[in-house]
């Protein structure tokens, strides 16, 4: 398993996408960044868990391929959202891996691992008995790496430090009202997943973050959250009311407990 000749491919392959100029649009170059951030998180989180050299190489193949779909959803619908577009890209990541034929040179059981990461780090969760045992360490992980790179993705760009030309990248921040709805709160309070399907506005979008500690998989991605106070930034682009503090506290409250393996 050769990393670089994979990570290549890989550009070669957004190359594609690119202007006459050479250039890569806003949308597409922040996804382009994206792939690499969450190739960071992973390589990160499985040093940090002391996997195997040759399983955080594999971890690092995983994050480089699991939003590969994403260059032409927008191509085709302009928009990185599945549900506008009806566009699963988990999924069809997988589709465009066999059809060009990316992991050749991989054995059957990273085949495996790298098929199932890739299709369920976007699911609201990864199946159960969906996959074996080893390749779970993967689906986990990436989800893991995604979640994060995502939450310092949305930091900066609610700074200022990035540009992104397409809103429904890091939310539906053209919806109309502020609002919060009491379903999201509801749920992010009582540490249950919020599906994108409730939705409504920018602050929802922000609100429904706060339910990933639930769903973090291994301790250093909960250390690495805390440590980059990711959702200390988040919280000062809500509202001044009590309850984000509430939140918040939970939030840093679950990470921590989530640090020490422990349950809330």
């Amino acid at each position: 398993m050769n990393y670089p000749e994979l990570a290549s491919r890989f550009a070669e392959y957004v190359g594609g996408y690119r202007s006459p100029d050479g250039s890569l649009s806003d949308a597409f170059l922040c996804k382009y960044q994206h792939t690499f951030d969450v190739v960071r998180f992973a390589g990160e989180i499985s040093a940090r868990e002391a996997f195997p050299v040759g399983d955080q190489l594999l971890g690092r193949v995983c994050a480089l391929f699991h939003d590969i779909a994403r260059f032409e959803q927008l191509k085709r619908f302009h928009t990185f959202s599945d549900k506008l577009s009806g566009f699963d890209h988990g999924y069809e990541a997988t589709r465009i891996l066999l059809e060009r034929n990316f992991l050749a040179d991989l054995t059957p059981a990273e085949r495996i691992c790298v098929l199932a990461a890739v299709e369920f780090h976007n699911k609201l969760a990864i199946p159960e008995g969906i996959c074996g045992e080893y390749a779970l360490k993967f689906a986990k992980l990436t989800r893991d790496a995604d979640k994060l790179a995502i939450l310092d993705l949305v930091c900066r760009y609610l700074k200022g430090e990035i540009k992104v030309e397409d809103d429904t990248l890091i939310a539906l921040s053209r919806s109309e009202g502020t609002e919060v709805s009491q379903e999201i709160l509801e749920a992010v309070l009582a540490g249950r997943a919020c599906s994108y399907g409730m939705i409504r506005n920018q602050n929802d979008f922000l609100t429904c973050l706060f339910a990933w500690p639930q769903d973090l998989n291994y301790a250093a991605s909960a250390s690495l959250a805390l440590s980059g106070n990711l959702y200390g930034t988040l919280r000062t682009f809500l509202p001044e009311d009590p309850v984000f503090t509430r939140i918040l506290n939970l939030t840093k409250k679950r990470l921590k407990c989530r640090c020490s393996k422990s349950k809330i």
